[in-house]
């Protein structure tokens, strides 16, 4: 069994939401799950798109047809049509797709279900109760994964609602046809991780208790994960003014003999190399992950790319040691991280942990 889910919609719809809530929904009904997401550099507007691989196996990547395409806006055909083959069945409201597709199509109406419950706002939990339904996820799972995702009760309760309209729109019409064929799983433990979740977690087990850092996509999502763990861990978290007071204000840590490391992208780490060059002069260990995004310049903080290794391996003025890490996946970036801490005191250089913002947002248990 192995199905690839599409989701396509306008910046703002909240598809992100279906993909938090259907990736904890499959895992905890024993699927593996892989997901990633590519979206613009915007607040709304545009077409982003999710995609979800459910499997009954170990799945670690991505798959480039879709057995199921979920569309939430008319511009989302055009941007998914290179994601459609002869076999993907695709759901949309009435206009959205060409003739061409008609006999793979399904139209199906998410918003108009949303506002029957008040508010357009529903329409991705409906459509997340719809999914559940066609893969036959029990209603205790959906519902669980909703309520660990909204921590207001009211709002959970709502969301619940909005589910269970999906389950019926699913249950009470002609798409109960279009069941898959799903197999039985053993129940396994596997933990369901980001990229940027796999960092955070080799840092807190190096233990490292400082984390300094100038907002640069893709590599944020490390502080934010690590901000929410600042109580549970005993680790502080500290948004600097710049890249040039991050990278010193980590190097003032370890100084002090607190494990610290930064986080950045190839821009932000342009303006760390004179602070690089200090932390090598005085023989202070320091750690920097690099998540690498397309350069030059500002480039494109929403793709991804692997082009910076010649920048951290020859940035900063004279030679000096230093420890280049590049993790192959998830647990390995939970090891490379604890062994980039560790190198770094032991030798007291500088080492380098090199993600990109494929890694980064990529989620598989």
């Amino acid at each position: 069994m192995d199905y690839t889910i599409v989701l396509t919609a306008a910046a703002g719809q909240g598809v992100e939401t279906i993909e938090t809530l259907l990736s904890k929904a499959f895992k905890n009904s024993n699927f593996f799950v892989f997901s990633d997401k590519e979206y613009m550099s915007r607040v709304r507007g545009g077409v982003n798109s999710t995609t979800i691989r459910i499997s009954s196996k170990e799945n670690k990547g991505y798959k480039q047809f879709a057995n199921f395409l979920f569309l939430f806006t008319k511009q989302a055909f055009e941007h998914s049509k290179d994601r459609i083959s002869k076999d993907t069945v695709i759901f949309g409201e009435e206009d959205f797709v060409t003739n061409q597709y008609s006999s793979q199509f399904f139209a199906i109406d998410f918003l108009k279900t949303a506002k029957s419950l008040g508010s357009a706002v529903y329409a991705n939990t409906v459509a997340f109760g719809f999914i559940s339904a066609l893969f036959g996820i029990n209603t205790d799972i959906a519902h669980n994964a909703i309520k660990n995702h909204f921590a207001n009760t009211d709002v959970a309760q709502k969301n619940i609602d909005a589910c269970n309209e999906g389950y019926k729109l699913f249950k009470d019409s002609p798409y109960i046809k279009i069941k898959p064929k799903v197999e039985q799983i053993t129940p396994k433990k596997y933990a369901l991780l980001s990229g940027s979740q796999a960092v955070a977690f080799g840092a807190l087990s190096a233990n490292a208790k400082f984390l300094s850092f100038y907002p640069m996509s893709p590599s944020t999502d490390v502080a934010i994960f690590l901000a929410h763990q600042m109580d549970k861990f005993d680790i502080v978290v500290e948004q600097f003014e710049d890249e040039i007071a991050s990278v010193n204000a980590a190097i003032g840590a370890w100084f002090g003999g607190t494990r610290a490391f930064v986080t950045t992208s190839g821009g932000g780490y342009a303006l760390m190399e004179e602070g690089v060059s200090l932390a090598a002069m005085s023989e202070t260990p320091l750690v920097v992950h690099l998540a690498q995004r397309p350069a030059p310049a500002t480039g494109l903080p929403t793709r991804t790319s692997q082009s910076d290794l010649n920048l951290v391996l020859y940035s900063s003025h004279g030679d000096f040691p230093r420890a280049i890490f590049s993790p192959r996946n998830l647990e390995d970036a939970f090891f490379v991280t604890q062994k980039a801490f560790d190198i770094a005191d032991k030798y007291q250089c500088v080492s380098y942990i090199l993600t990109d913002q494929f890694f980064m947002s990529m989620i598989y248990n």
